[in-house]
């Protein structure tokens, strides 16, 4: 019995390369991805939560900024350019020479770079708990210093550690191809901005964009509340309404505090409260979770596929495992469930 071309087809495969050195990968937004992500960089005393709703009570107390995730429009950009003036060069150095803004010159980076715009440009002095930068980043925009903001774009780039960091969250892909996919009109293109306070504004850093869009005052001039994010909750939702009709595919993360710390400063004030002890259990349950489904999604599953599929084929079992698969495939769909899963959080 001759093997079905789809056995012959896998058998022939081999594991994915890795990635080529100059090369950037997509990778999911999730908060467990980001948090790990940032400990790779070696930041550390920070999580990521996902945000569901912008009304205030669901806005977390401690965000130190936001990364939100929309779909790219060439023409959603240029209506985007007319309505908010992004600073330049000049106007930086005058009104905000502390801030770190890169322009992103490197294809699939804009999750990191949103990332980084967040972290390096924090204020520490609104932090209850211990954060930490890292040398790697600290580095980095010691280095930079006053680059202009393509340079700076450049570095991030050519930074090993953070792009190492950056691909271990690459997806196996058995269809590995050394030419470059050029985005087309069809093509559903997912894209990263960071929104922050600092200095007493509230900036939307979009790698996209020449320069910093300021959003306006932070109220008060409290970094550590929810008055900042406020600010930025208008411009979110403009750019959630402006496709509201078309598109839902938008995600909301926070930067905020790791929890656990939180919780072990208090256990230290009542060491006897068993609620603390029972939150501290269920985030380090939390951070298991995302350990487990991060180790799934850097694994490469392709040689058990491969295996199980050559044994099934071998035992003569293989027809009747395709057939059952069929089965189930067409009594779905004729009881309107479907056939397909969509996704939509990569960028």
């Amino acid at each position: 019995m001759t093997l079905p071309l789809l056995a012959l087809t896998l058998l022939t495969l081999s594991p994915p390369p890795p990635a080529r050195p100059q090369d950037w990968t997509t990778i999911e937004s999730d908060p467990g991805v980001f948090t790990s992500l940032v400990s790779k960089f070696g930041s550390s005393g920070v999580e990521f939560e996902e945000l569901y709703a912008l009304e205030d009570d669901m806005l977390p107390a401690d965000a130190h900024g936001l990364i939100f995730l929309f779909k790219y429009s060439a023409a959603g950009q240029r209506d985007d350019d007319g309505k908010y003036r992004a600073l330049t060069a000049e106007d930086v150095q005058v009104q905000a020479p502390s801030l770190f803004f890169a322009k992103q010159v490197v294809q699939n980076a804009c999750a990191t770079q949103a990332i980084l715009s967040i972290l390096l440009n924090v204020d520490k002095g609104g932090w209850s708990g211990a954060f930490e930068t890292g040398a790697v980043l600290e580095d980095l925009k010691s280095f930079c210093g006053d680059f202009p903001a393509d340079m700076k774009g450049e570095m991030i780039g050519m930074q090993e550690t953070i792009r190492e960091a950056h691909n271990s969250f690459t997806r196996q892909d058995p269809f590995v191809s050394d030419e470059k996919k050029v985005a087309t009109d069809d093509d559903d293109v997912f894209h990263f901005i960071a929104y922050v306070p600092s200095g007493g504004k509230v900036y939307e850093l979009d790698g996209l964009k020449p320069g910093p869009v300021v959003l306006g005052d932070v109220p008060g001039g409290d970094n550590s509340g929810k008055g900042w994010m406020r600010v930025a909750r208008e411009r979110i939702q403009d750019r959630i309404e402006r496709y509201a009709q078309t598109e839902i595919k938008f995600n909301l993360m926070a930067v905020v505090e790791d929890k656990r710390v939180k919780i072990q400063k208090a256990m230290e004030l009542d060491p006897g409260d068993v609620s603390l002890v029972e939150a501290l259990e269920r985030e380090e349950a939390k951070r298991a979770g995302w350990e487990t489904e991060n180790a799934r999604r850097q694994h490469n599953y392709i040689p058990f596929v491969i295996e199980l599929v050559r044994q099934l084929a071998e035992k003569g079992k293989l027809r009747g495992v395709m057939k059952k698969g069929e089965e189930k495939v067409k009594a779905k769909k004729e009881a309107g469930g479907g056939g397909a899963a969509g996704g939509g959080k990569r960028a």
